[in-house]
């Protein structure tokens, strides 16, 4: 049996980092803390950490004040790409949310001449964009009736999109633990003046809520270190590789690992009928045909006259 290719191992990798991420949700259903308040400490913690690591491995740390603070903008992108998820939940419903979520990819074609000149949106690339909406959109149904959700949603899209794209360009240049580190602080730094804003979208009584309680904290540090420290980094570094529209396209299968995993967790099959089976396996089959076609089409490029 012949190995995988290097190619092979970082989808592989890249498929196991959004089962990693579906459990994001799992352990934030576990804390009993607002959204703002709960990706403040969750940044805090991976952005501490991250610092740890870098200062105790002696990584080299030669990036320039005016690099370090493009980085820390793209942190706060981040953050402001999960504030607008849980805003759109807020707003909405997680079906709109995860369906306007489904476009990044889509927006992430049509941005990247922005970030790569020589790079213009293809037709195999919308193609297989499309298909994802529409079989996201299969999976948690097509409501129409929350506009405010679905445009909290689509900021959350260009968010990602715009992340995705901006650290394709630093992952080459930089250590993605490095990268990691200075985004995580631009994203808790975000946060932070975002706590107002918590406060007021929520209703609180009694202002803020900022003290974990108990076994939260181990939540909390589970949060921060695997699905943060381990899951960002490790992504960071695959965009050495993979460009960020394949990025994009797969982190589609989070949501379908999300609900698998509340059906073994916590028995809720709700969500579990011929539709999400449909849209799941229209998912897998476009993943599968845009990867096998993904190196033709880079040599087809290649070859093409400038």
């Amino acid at each position: 049996m012949e190995p995988l290719s290097t190619g092979g191992r970082d989808i592989l990798k890249l498929v196991f980092l959004n089962l990693v991420w579906s459990i994001t949700a799992v352990l934030g259903a576990l804390v009993d803390l607002p959204s703002i308040e709960l990706v403040l400490y969750r940044t805090a913690i991976a952005c501490i950490g991250l610092f740890l690591i870098v200062k105790t491995l002696g990584i080299p740390q030669s990036i320039s004040r005016v690099e370090v603070i493009r980085i820390i903008l793209t942190g706060a992108v981040i953050g402001a790409h999960w504030i607008l998820f849980f805003l759109a939940v807020e707003l909405s419903t997680v079906s709109i949310c995860l369906v306007a979520l489904a476009t990044t990819s889509l927006i992430t074609s049509f941005l990247k001449p922005l970030f790569h000149e020589e790079s213009k949106p293809t037709l195999r690339e919308i193609l297989f964009a499309f298909v994802v909406v529409i079989a996201v959109a299969t999976i948690f149904g097509f409501e129409t009736d929350h506009s405010l959700g679905f445009a909290a949603g689509l900021g959350s899209a260009v968010c990602a999109a715009l992340f995705n794209l901006l650290n394709s360009r630093f992952a080459k240049r930089y250590d993605h633990r490095v990268i990691a580190s200075w985004e995580m602080l631009g994203a808790a730094i975000f946060c932070a003046l975002c706590l107002p804003l918590s406060a007021r979208w929520l209703s609180r009584e009694g202002g803020f809520d900022l003290i974990p309680n108990g076994v939260e904290w181990l939540w909390l540090g589970i949060l921060a270190i695997v699905c943060t420290i381990y899951s960002y980094t490790a992504y960071v570094e695959l965009l050495k590789r993979l460009s960020a529209f394949t990025v994009a396209l797969y982190s589609n299968l989070e949501p379908v690992f999300g609900i698998a995993l509340g059906v073994i967790l916590f028995q809720d099959h709700q969500q579990v009928g011929p539709a999400f089976m449909i849209g799941a396996a229209v998912i897998l089959v476009t993943l599968i045909a845009y990867t096998a076609t993904e190196r033709p089409a880079q040599e087809r490029s290649k070859g093409s006259p400038v």
